[in-house]
């Protein structure tokens, strides 16, 4: 959290020049939470908490991890400020074998398999 402070300035979302949402996953009730103001760090953490590896945030009452677990291509939020044209880029890999040599390894490769 103290780097991402220090990248986004300190500042709130709402604070930017251009309009910046988040997406972050409520992992008790696994629904999407849009974040749309506060502190950019506590937004951008809470967006990148992946399950596991970075705790999630306690916010709200709710517990926020990685938005893609809810919502992996938010487009109707883009859309929501008027854009024609929304690129999305799919993140999945080509079905390939995968090698599992380790606890980590493992744990990112059942990740992706969820995610697929």
């Amino acid at each position: 959290m103290t780097l991402l402070r220090h990248l986004t300035l300190g500042r709130d979302l709402e604070t930017g020049r251009v309009p910046v949402l988040t997406v972050a996953t409520d992992l008790r009730s696994g629904e999407r939470v849009v974040l749309s103001e506060g502190l950019a760090a506590r937004a951008a953490y809470a967006s990148a908490a992946l399950a596991g590896i970075l705790p999630p945030l306690p916010f709200e009452g709710k517990l926020l991890a990685d938005g893609a677990y809810a919502d992996l291509a938010p487009i109707d939020l883009a859309r929501g400020f008027g854009v024609t044209r929304v690129v999305a880029v799919d993140p999945r890999s080509v079905d390939t074998p995968y090698e599992v040599t380790n606890g980590l390894k493992a744990f990112v490769r059942a990740l992706e398999i969820c995610h697929q």
